[in-house]
């Protein structure tokens, strides 16, 4: 869900660089497997100390609702 928002596009940049430039002697392989496996908790804790994150971003953030009825 995260990948398919123009709005989410830099954060998901700014968090593959960040993994990135920590770990810089991995392949990039490695990189997209660890930046797939930690950029949602990253994003949300990101976007919650963001004042200027939209309501949007805030929603996307705080995950799916699993006491959804479906």
């Amino acid at each position: 869900m995260l990948n398919n928002g123009n709005e989410v596009f830099p954060y998901i940049l700014q968090h593959e660089g960040l993994v990135k430039e920590s770990n810089p002697k991995m392949s990039k392989n490695w990189v997209l497997k660890n930046h797939n496996k930690t950029i949602l908790d990253w994003f949300k804790d990101t976007i919650f100390v963001d004042e200027n994150a939209s309501e949007t971003l805030r929603k996307l953030a705080d995950g799916p609702k699993r006491n959804v009825i479906t």
